[in-house]
Protein backbone atom coordinates (compact mmCIF):
# COMPACT_ATOMS: atom_id res chain seq x y z
CA UNK A 1 0.00 0.00 0.00
CA UNK A 2 1.36 3.66 -0.56
CA UNK A 3 1.20 6.17 2.12
CA UNK A 4 2.83 9.27 2.91
CA UNK A 5 2.77 8.28 6.38
CA UNK A 6 -0.47 9.83 8.03
CA UNK A 7 -1.45 7.13 9.85
CA UNK A 8 -5.12 8.24 9.44
CA UNK A 9 -5.46 11.48 11.19
CA UNK A 10 -7.96 14.24 9.56
CA UNK A 11 -6.09 16.22 7.27
CA UNK A 12 -6.98 19.78 6.26
CA UNK A 13 -5.44 22.33 3.59
CA UNK A 14 -6.71 25.85 3.78
CA UNK A 15 -5.84 28.21 0.76
CA UNK A 16 -6.43 31.87 0.44
CA UNK A 17 -7.49 32.51 -3.29
CA UNK A 18 -6.84 35.38 -5.01
CA UNK A 19 -7.29 34.74 -8.58
CA UNK A 20 -9.14 31.71 -10.15
CA UNK A 21 -10.19 30.94 -13.61
CA UNK A 22 -13.90 29.95 -14.05
CA UNK A 23 -15.14 26.63 -13.10
CA UNK A 24 -11.93 25.91 -11.06
CA UNK A 25 -12.48 23.12 -8.52
CA UNK A 26 -10.73 20.30 -6.28
CA UNK A 27 -11.14 17.03 -5.60
CA UNK A 28 -9.62 14.78 -2.64
CA UNK A 29 -7.82 11.85 -3.89
CA UNK A 30 -6.99 9.31 -0.86
CA UNK A 31 -5.82 5.75 -0.40
CA UNK A 32 -8.32 3.20 1.10
CA UNK A 33 -7.90 0.31 3.80
CA UNK A 34 -7.54 -2.24 1.02
CA UNK A 35 -4.71 0.05 -1.02
CA UNK A 36 -7.42 1.36 -3.43
CA UNK A 37 -7.92 5.15 -4.71
CA UNK A 38 -11.07 6.78 -3.66
CA UNK A 39 -11.82 10.15 -6.05
CA UNK A 40 -14.23 12.05 -4.27
CA UNK A 41 -16.34 14.52 -6.49
CA UNK A 42 -14.99 17.27 -7.33
CA UNK A 43 -16.22 20.84 -5.94
CA UNK A 44 -16.38 24.44 -6.49
CA UNK A 45 -13.11 26.77 -5.27
CA UNK A 46 -14.10 30.34 -4.31
CA UNK A 47 -12.05 33.58 -4.37
CA UNK A 48 -11.08 34.05 -0.73
CA UNK A 49 -11.00 31.49 2.00
CA UNK A 50 -11.07 27.46 0.98
CA UNK A 51 -10.57 25.32 3.70
CA UNK A 52 -11.22 21.48 2.95
CA UNK A 53 -11.29 18.92 5.80
CA UNK A 54 -10.80 15.06 5.13
CA UNK A 55 -12.41 12.89 8.27
CA UNK A 56 -9.47 10.31 9.96
CA UNK A 57 -9.57 7.24 9.37
CA UNK A 58 -8.61 3.62 11.40
CA UNK A 59 -5.31 2.67 8.84
CA UNK A 60 -2.44 4.43 7.11
CA UNK A 61 -2.94 6.58 4.12
CA UNK A 62 -1.98 8.82 1.27
CA UNK A 63 -4.24 12.04 1.15
CA UNK A 64 -3.83 14.65 -1.94
CA UNK A 65 -5.41 17.57 -2.88
CA UNK A 66 -6.38 17.92 -6.62
CA UNK A 67 -6.75 20.95 -8.30
CA UNK A 68 -8.62 21.66 -11.91
CA UNK A 69 -6.72 24.17 -13.32
CA UNK A 70 -3.06 25.54 -12.72
CA UNK A 71 -3.91 28.73 -13.05
CA UNK A 72 -5.30 29.52 -9.26
CA UNK A 73 -3.25 32.13 -7.59
CA UNK A 74 -3.02 32.13 -4.01
CA UNK A 75 -1.19 33.71 -1.26
CA UNK A 76 -1.43 31.81 1.86
CA UNK A 77 -1.38 28.15 2.22
CA UNK A 78 -1.39 25.62 5.05
CA UNK A 79 -1.93 22.15 5.64
CA UNK A 80 -2.97 20.58 8.82
CA UNK A 81 -2.21 23.91 10.64
CA UNK A 82 1.33 24.32 9.18
CA UNK A 83 1.53 27.69 7.22
CA UNK A 84 4.04 27.00 3.45
CA UNK A 85 6.35 29.34 2.56
CA UNK A 86 4.76 28.79 -0.96
CA UNK A 87 5.20 32.08 -2.78
CA UNK A 88 5.58 33.10 -6.58
CA UNK A 89 8.93 33.86 -7.50
CA UNK A 90 9.31 37.61 -7.93
CA UNK A 91 13.14 37.58 -9.40
CA UNK A 92 14.34 37.42 -12.37
CA UNK A 93 10.96 36.80 -13.90
CA UNK A 94 7.22 35.87 -12.68
CA UNK A 95 6.74 32.12 -11.80
CA UNK A 96 3.17 30.89 -11.21
CA UNK A 97 2.82 28.24 -8.69
CA UNK A 98 4.97 27.25 -5.87
CA UNK A 99 8.56 27.55 -5.66
CA UNK A 100 9.54 24.90 -3.37
CA UNK A 101 10.40 22.10 -5.10
CA UNK A 102 9.10 19.63 -2.48
CA UNK A 103 5.58 21.30 -2.27
CA UNK A 104 2.60 19.46 -4.22
CA UNK A 105 1.67 22.11 -6.38
CA UNK A 106 5.59 22.81 -7.61
CA UNK A 107 5.98 24.84 -11.01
Amino acid sequence: MIDDGNLGEAQSLTINITSLPDGAQYRVVKSTANGNWFNAPASALVLGTNTINVNSVSFTRTVKFQFSSGDIEFDALSVNGVASDCAAATEPDPVPGCVDATACNYD
